[in-house]
């Protein structure tokens, strides 16, 4: 019996709806470009820590070891990045957010350099 639909991937899938802007999916369309091999593509190189998510960069990338839990960190080098040579994504385990908003990590700046916390 032949199977009916798309030959099975290699790796697990979770089907999803996003919400994509209607110029973006007009022109894949048109192409006849595989949107979820897209989405796909993007989502490994950003959790891969190969493309900076704040300027999407290939180029001027630093991946750099947490010296406390030895968990990657990815710092932008590109000039024009509105975080340049701060880190776009970390490794470290999360603990919450401080009463500004922004995301605590369980090591510390200076744990992460290498300098044990005080």
């Amino acid at each position: 019996m032949k199977r009916v639909g798309r030959p099975p991937l290699p790796y697990a899938v979770r089907h999803v709806t996003i919400n994509m802007k209607a110029e973006h999916y007009l022109k894949m369309r048109r192409k006849g470009i595989n949107m979820s091999k897209e989405i796909n593509g993007f989502l490994d190189k950003r959790f891969n820590f190969s493309i900076c998510p704040a300027c999407y960069t290939e180029d001027d990338l630093s991946v750099e070891r947490c010296a406390k839990c030895a968990g990657r960190v990815l710092f932008c080098q590109n000039l024009r990045c509105k975080r340049f040579e701060s880190a776009q994504l970390r490794e470290c385990a999360e603990v919450g957010y401080s009463i500004t908003g922004v995301l605590q990590y369980a090591c510390t700046d200076a744990e992460f350099a290498g300098s044990p916390s005080i």
